[in-house]
């Protein structure tokens, strides 16, 4: 509901609530639509510091054989949220199975959602009964498998491990929520613009649901609304180096290069994908890290919404190749000729560095490889539910074939 960098959606359910400046149970009015509508069937309580509390386990080297111990690990998520606890019979229907779908990344599966009874709608804002659950199949950082069902293991260290990791997976849905939420802001102001040449977007939000806070290991999903519409879905620009002239439409880039001006060259907002001009799961790079792999810094410097940042140097290749697209030129110079000639200047600067034009001339090598991909990955993330798979492994190692081969 709040956080010091993002401009947070106010639902409408909010109008009227009483917060409790040190956090605790949410108060209504006797005529307030919550009071009114679910009674005492739900719990609201207002965090303003969130933590969570979760047990590990470590070895304890003091015993021989060492033996797997239990502790408590707190972590602090960013920003002040509200839980909403609901009862079982409150209508909200989760898949047991992920779906066989395009829609599914590399990181995460996607449970279907049903909300029955409006519940989801009501307290998310959101439109609709259907949505997409997605949970991580992968580490974000490592890359690693999650184990769910550890019964297999034997080695107190394996089942260890295997705990610990799905534990330790937990921040990640809140930074990603408030990632969504961040790009939602940017998409508010991006349909504020006047004498917009495109069309308005829609960023999806989100929320993170828990269910089962008695097991073991956390069953977290972040949620958001279904793209049901029998439109393709897409993936509109990347978040790397794109070659110019792949635009499927200039919206999405539009977006994107009107996120870095408007954060004055601190953020951008890419990897847009989605439906027509609905976008989700954006990311973000910002100019506050040289690259991804740059570790100096203290942990109050960073953005604490972002789990994954590919910094300046990435944030340099997507620019590269959004100033590629020409198309955009005579569309951003409509509302922001200011901003583009300064960004031109800036793109010209970059490339007078030798060591940079070193690295657009193997970019360019790469988006020779790139064009394949795009023309092929574009057109097959199809919209029906478990009638399509996703391809996007087999054109990257078929690209990758072709770069190895020559």
């Amino acid at each position: 509901v709040a956080h010091k960098e993002i401009e947070c959606f106010e639902r409408k359910w909010q109008h009227g609530a009483q917060f409790p400046k040190e956090g605790g149970p949410v108060k209504f009015p006797a005529d307030h639509p919550v009071t009114k509508k679910f009674g005492d069937s739900v719990k609201i309580t207002y965090l303003p510091e969130f933590n969570l509390e979760r047990t590990e386990s470590r070895p304890d080297w003091d015993t021989d054989p060492p033996k797997f111990v239990p502790f408590t690990r707190r972590t602090l998520i960013p920003g002040e949220w509200v839980c909403i606890e609901v009862k079982q019979q409150s209508g909200i229907l989760l898949a047991d199975k992920p779906m066989t779908t395009g829609l599914q990344g590399q990181f995460r599966g996607i449970h279907a959602v049903v909300d029955t009874k409006g519940v989801l709608a009501y307290f998310g804002d959101f439109h609709g009964s259907l949505y997409a659950a997605k949970k991580y199949k992968k580490d974000p950082s490592g890359g690693f498998d999650l184990i769910e069902d550890i019964s297999h293991l034997e080695s107190d260290a394996d089942i260890s491990a295997a705990k610990n990791r799905l534990v330790r997976l937990i921040k990640p849905y809140f930074q990603d929520c408030l990632m969504q939420e961040k790009a939602a802001e940017f998409g508010r102001a991006f349909n504020r613009v006047e004498n917009l040449p495109v069309r308005k977007v829609e960023i999806l939000r989100a929320c993170v649901i828990e269910e089962g806070w008695d097991q073991e290991i956390p069953q977290l999903f972040l949620v958001e609304q279904f793209l049901d519409d029998n439109s393709p879905f897409r993936k509109f620009n990347n978040n790397d180096f794109v070659p110019g002239q792949q635009a499927v439409q200039n919206t999405p880039n539009m977006f994107s290069l009107f996120s870095y001006f408007h954060s004055e060259g601190q953020l951008l907002v890419c990897d847009i994908q989605g439906k027509k001009y609905k976008f989700t799961d954006p990311q973000f790079h910002s100019s506050e890290r040289e690259s991804a792999e740059d570790d100096d810094y203290d942990e109050g410097e960073l953005r604490d919404w972002l789990h994954s940042d590919g910094g300046m140097e990435m944030m340099k290749r997507v620019l590269i190749g959004l100033h590629e697209q020409q198309a955009l030129h005579g569309l951003c110079n409509r509302v922001w000729p200011d901003k583009m000639a300064e960004f031109s200047k800036q793109v010209q600067e970059w490339k007078k560095d030798p060591d940079f034009q070193e690295q657009l001339e193997r970019w360019a090598k790469e988006a020779r490889m790139y064009q394949s991909y795009f023309s092929n990955l574009n057109p097959v993330l199809d919209a029906g539910i478990g009638t399509f798979e996703d391809t996007e492994e087999q054109h990257f190692d078929a690209m990758m074939s072709k770069a190895i081969n020559g």
